[in-house]
């Protein structure tokens, strides 16, 4: 963190996600964060979703998430229509040069956090217009990407930022907030959003300070979207072969309100073993048709197994290196809606075994928000090793004994077994 000072009655900490975003405040009372509720739509999220309307202006949130949940009310036309000017996870698509419908994705987040920060300040809890925010990004973003949400926050018009890394936001706010044991000295967030994963491992010294001890990783395109595809591929393939037909009219494009029954399947296999099915699906020539199946978790979990362990492996390394460091590890703090999912919590079981507690939050999907307002009293001090430098790039050359090419990162020549003089591990 730099040295930038906020007036804490005019600064909040954002979560902007994938699919959903929220806000915090400081409570003047208490100095401590509290979730901002949003106007709009009475709930401490708001879709990260815009509609670019017939002025040609940015929708955010609420109307647009509206129109797709009412999607089958439409005629075809107004619905392609729909389908075609609504544009999610801005947040994965990042581009320096990529655009919407005439609109910068740079714009785009600033339609984005603009609308959150005029509805913090129409929730009545601030004195003042907001100037300051603090915005958290996932491990993996790079320094072009934290650039954009830069140029975003400036156009959004606040006039003070900060950044935070997501898990490490989550790992303050449980340290601060009372959910780790005060004795705790070391904690591991798996933080598992609905676009991005991340898992980072922070260590409590014992002045109190933090310290990043362990690199932090993730994957940027590894989230609860990803398993929400997962579950419309398969019924997609289930539509193919009992009715003899795709799931959407256009195959280029997904059904955005069967993808969104998609995610409400998701959720709730995550309470039940099975469901019922009776969907109505999308209408591709005038007629409507009723596919009734049952889902089981178990189904689900073998189709999205693959995508769990690619989180999972990403936390073993991180586990590996906190026990060749011998540093402590006494809770794996749980963040981000996908979390939620059973097999996470199994697989992590299998992973640490039974000497370190799995505990959620209990507000797993606005935890980051939180934590990024304590980020302004409890500096993250990097105390990790610097990288390796990555190994040069193969180049091509020639075997002085045969002639022929060899590349470089080669002992012998694949040809003729010649010592290779141009070798390079």
């Amino acid at each position: 963190m730099s040295n930038i000072t906020f007036d804490t009655d005019s600064v909040i900490g954002v979560d902007f996600g994938t699919s959903f975003s929220s806000a915090s405040r400081l409570n003047p009372e208490t100095n401590t964060p509290e979730i901002i509720t949003f106007i709009d739509n009475g709930l401490a999220q708001i879709p990260s979703i815009v509609f670019i309307n017939d002025k040609g202006g940015i929708d955010v949130g609420h109307l647009p998430m509206l129109q797709l949940e009412r999607l089958s009310h439409y005629d075809p036309t107004t619905k392609q229509k729909i389908l075609s000017h609504t544009l999610r996870e801005v947040k994965r698509l990042m581009k320096p040069d990529g655009e919407f419908l005439g609109h910068s994705h740079v714009d785009i987040i600033a339609a984005i956090l603009s609308k959150i920060k005029q509805q913090c300040e129409a929730s009545s809890r601030f004195s003042k217009p907001i100037n300051g925010i603090v915005l958290t990004h996932p491990v993996e973003f790079e320094d072009w990407q934290v650039d954009m949400l830069r140029e975003a926050i400036q156009k959004a018009g606040f006039t003070k930022h900060e950044f935070v890394k997501e898990p490490e936001a989550a790992a303050l706010y449980a340290i601060k907030s009372g959910i780790l044991d005060e004795n705790a000295r070391g904690v591991l967030v798996y933080d598992f959003g609905g676009g991005t994963f991340d898992v980072a491992y922070l260590y409590k010294e014992a002045d109190g300070t933090l310290s990043r001890k362990v690199a932090s990783r993730g994957d940027a395109h590894c989230g609860g979207g990803d398993i929400d595809r997962l579950l419309y591929g398969d019924w997609d393939k289930f539509v193919k072969e009992n009715f003899n037909r795709s799931l959407s009219p256009n195959k280029r494009i997904m059904d955005l309100e069967f993808l969104r029954e998609c995610e409400e399947q998701k959720k709730m296999l995550s309470k039940v073993q099975s469901m019922p099915c009776n969907e109505l699906l999308p209408s591709t020539d005038g007629s409507f048709i009723t596919a009734q199946r049952t889902i089981t978790r178990q189904e689900l979990n073998t189709l999205i197994e693959s995508l769990i362990d690619k989180t999972i492996n990403k936390t073993r390394l991180i586990i590996d290196e906190v026990k060749a460091q011998k540093l402590p590890l006494d809770s794996i703090i749980l963040i981000g809606g996908s979390s939620r999912i059973p097999l996470v919590t199994e697989k992590l079981k299998a992973l640490v075994g039974p000497d370190v507690e799995i505990r959620s939050t209990g507000l797993v999907d606005v935890a980051v928000a939180l934590g990024a307002l304590y980020s302004l009293n409890v500096p993250i001090k990097d105390s990790t090793a610097p990288e390796p430098p990555a190994a040069p790039k193969p180049t091509k050359h020639f075997c002085t004994d045969c002639g022929k090419e060899v590349w470089s990162n080669q002992k012998f020549c694949i040809h003729c077994g010649h010592p290779n003089y141009s070798y390079k591990a």
